[in-house]
């Protein structure tokens, strides 16, 4: 069971989706916000919503689309996208739902960001499951000069045209090509970031989301975030997940102080795939926070 709705934040409305469990008798626990991965949507976690688990226990979960993705709107025309701007919007989207303290489940780009929350505000976060991230992405190969530069001339660019595809069944090919999972597992993800055009259909996601970013944290920087996460955290990595992220992820664990892991079999979206595994994992963490 879950319902459609949309938040507003300062400049931003965010579109959001809540399940529920259909018991009239279910406890009342913390609520938990779920934030997906960059160019995906918040239908990254039906599969594990429909999976049905953490529902059944009484968790009432909220996924939100990031500004730019899905069915939120986009930043004004003239803006950028800041890595770091996903903190306060996130943070902003839960203040108007009034939850003073939350769980955290975030999968990539959204365990980045969820990461970043958790260490900045601990009073808030009450536990944090990363999936297949732990912190931001940071190339020790590329500097700030580069970083910047790559940023700047990309945005001066002239956009180039959008490609339009006949049917929602070319998109969803498209989208499949450079994914891991299967079309019928894609499908909702891939509709949700399509829209209407004449011609066809084209992805709606904001083509700003694909610009280099302007600057980047350094690994000591990120190190200090994590080193302050203070809630108890569950890392999830699969094992056909990225190789890049998984080498990062396996120097930065003895940061977290409080941190678990589990590792499962899976791609880097093992959430839409191994779902009865990842529901179980995050279950077995959540447990303490449910007796």
């Amino acid at each position: 069971m879950y319902k459609d709705f949309t938040q507003s934040i300062p400049g931003l409305d965010i579109a959001a989706r809540q399940w529920k469990s259909q018991s009239q008798h279910s406890p009342q626990r913390l609520p938990v916000i779920a934030l997906h991965g960059w160019l995906d949507n918040l239908e990254s976690f039906s599969p594990l919503m429909h999976e049905g688990t953490l529902l059944s226990l009484g968790w009432e979960i909220t996924a939100m689309d990031f500004p730019g993705h899905g069915n939120s709107s986009c930043k004004a025309e003239g803006e950028n996208y800041h890595f770091i701007d996903g903190v306060s919007e996130v943070l902003a989207f839960c203040e108007q739902m009034g939850w003073q303290q939350f769980i955290i489940i975030g999968h990539s780009m959204g365990a980045a960001i969820g990461s970043l929350i958790a260490a900045t505000f601990p009073e808030k976060v009450a536990a944090f499951v990363s999936i297949e991230a732990l912190g931001p992405i940071f190339d020790e190969s590329i500097t700030a000069v580069e970083q910047l530069r790559k940023h700047v001339l990309r945005r001066l660019k002239k956009p180039s045209k959008l490609t339009v595809y006949p049917t929602i069944e070319s998109a969803l090919e498209a989208r499949v090509e450079i994914g891991e999972l299967d079309h019928e597992i894609m499908r909702p993800l891939v509709e949700r970031n399509l829209q209407a055009v004449e011609g066809g259909y084209c992805w709606k996601t904001d083509r700003r989301l694909r610009w280099p970013s302007a600057l980047r944290m350094t690994e000591a920087q990120i190190d200090l975030f994590l080193k302050n996460i203070a809630c108890p955290s569950l890392y999830i990595e699969g094992d056909k997940g990225y190789r890049g992220i998984h080498r990062l992820v396996k120097k930065r664990m003895p940061l977290v102080n409080d941190l678990q892991t589990t590792y499962l079999k899976g791609s880097h979206h093992l959430h839409m795939e191994s779902v009865t595994e990842v529901a179980q994992a995050i279950d077995d963490f959540l447990k303490p926070l449910r007796d």
